[in-house]
This record gives C-alpha cells, sequence and structure tokens, in this order.
C-alpha cells in the first residue's frame, strides 16, 4: 500500500461516528470524553480534549494507519482551534 491509498480511503464515516459521540457526551458530562488508541481493521482511532487560553474547549480526532512499516496520521480538529488542529495524512517519524 501506499500514501496515495490512504488519501483516497474515506474514513468520513469514522469521523462521523466519533464526532456524534462527543456531541452526545458532553450534554451529560459537560466535557469531551478522551477516547483512548482503538484499533478496528487496521485504523486507530483517538480523540483529545483542549482548552483554549479563552477558556473555551474543543476536541480532536487522530486516525492512524500503519503501512509499509509506517505510520501515517491526521487530524480533525472541532472548536475555536479547529483550522490549527486538522491536517491531512502525514508521516510521523519514529524516535
Amino acid at each position: 500500500m501506499s500514501l496515495k491509498t490512504i488519501k483516497t480511503t474515506d474514513f468520513s464515516k469514522d469521523i462521523e461516528s466519533l464526532e456524534a459521540e462527543q456531541s452526545d457526551y458532553i450534554k451529560i458530562a459537560s466535557k469531551y470524553k478522551y477516547v483512548p488508541p482503538t484499533e478496528k481493521d487496521g485504523l486507530i482511532k483517538e480523540v483529545h480534549e483542549y482548552k483554549c487560553p479563552d477558556g473555551s474547549v474543543g476536541y480532536q480526532i487522530f486516525l492512524r494507519k500503519i503501512e509499509e512499516d509506517k505510520i501515517y496520521q491526521m487530524s480533525k480538529g472541532f472548536g475555536k482551534e479547529d483550522k490549527y488542529r486538522t491536517y491531512d495524512w502525514r508521516e510521523l517519524i519514529k524516535d
């Protein structure tokens, strides 16, 4: 597989599912739900809440996939900092 394969795969249903879960959770708990790294069908999903300097909160969805022994990640942000926290697939460099 190649990075091109990752870019053309549609993960919108995964993001929509996590987005719906967060929307429901904040109504109950007044915060966004941390979702630890969870793997299903080779896709690792993770969600973090973040707090802005003005006190508002948002969350960030991370999707990771391993192909050809390389780790790729994309992110979708929600909230005031969404445009700074959203990026397309990129290779993560291993330490």
